[in-house]
């Protein structure tokens, strides 16, 4: 939501203008990248690294295919959103994989409701930055609500016990040592 406030503080206005799209396509690829980790590494523990493999080969020529067409239509811009679709794309695999082949319980609310309401926190971001581009105080007060309420759902729905109380002894830690 902030790429062109940090690119402009970092780089300077024209750069940040031609270049804040890019960013914030990034960002989200990054996102989806993260969230693909754990269940790649989960495949790779269970000794099927091989799976993993695939998928990545599989994704090869269709990433290649979507960037060439993207990078025709809409330049650089266009290859950030291939690589955050491709990364999105494997992000989805990989929790599907990993959760077939360790038949890992199924999340409360499931893995298309918690992809669904990621999507959902994402496109109002995006839509704060879009309809409030240049007014950097709105952004804040409609977008730190927001994170809270993001937070908080992680929080609740996507954190077990164990996770949070981890959570609660690292928060106490830091607190303890800035007194």
């Amino acid at each position: 939501t902030f790429s062109r406030e940090l690119l402009l503080v970092w780089v300077g206005s024209d750069f940040a203008e031609q270049s804040s799209a890019v960013a914030k396509w990034l960002a989200l690829g990054m996102l989806f990248s993260i969230a693909a980790q754990a269940p790649i590494t989960m495949v790779q523990t269970t000794n099927r690294p091989d799976l993993i493999a695939k998928l990545q080969l599989v994704q090869l020529p269709l990433f290649v295919g979507l960037a060439w067409y993207m990078v025709q239509q809409f330049g650089s811009v266009g290859a950030a959103m291939a690589w955050a679709g491709r990364a999105c794309l494997e992000a989805l695999l990989a929790h599907a994989i990993a959760h077939h082949i360790t038949a890992a319980p199924e999340p409360k609310a499931g893995l298309l409701t918690h992809a669904l309401l990621i999507t959902l926190f994402i496109a109002a971001f995006w839509a704060i930055d879009s309809l409030w581009r240049k007014e950097i105080i709105l952004k804040l007060l409609l977008s730190l609500p927001l994170l809270l309420l993001f937070v908080l759902w992680i929080w609740r729905a996507l954190l077990i016990h164990e996770e949070r109380r981890h959570v609660h002894s690292w928060l106490r830690l830091i607190l303890a040592s800035n007194r």
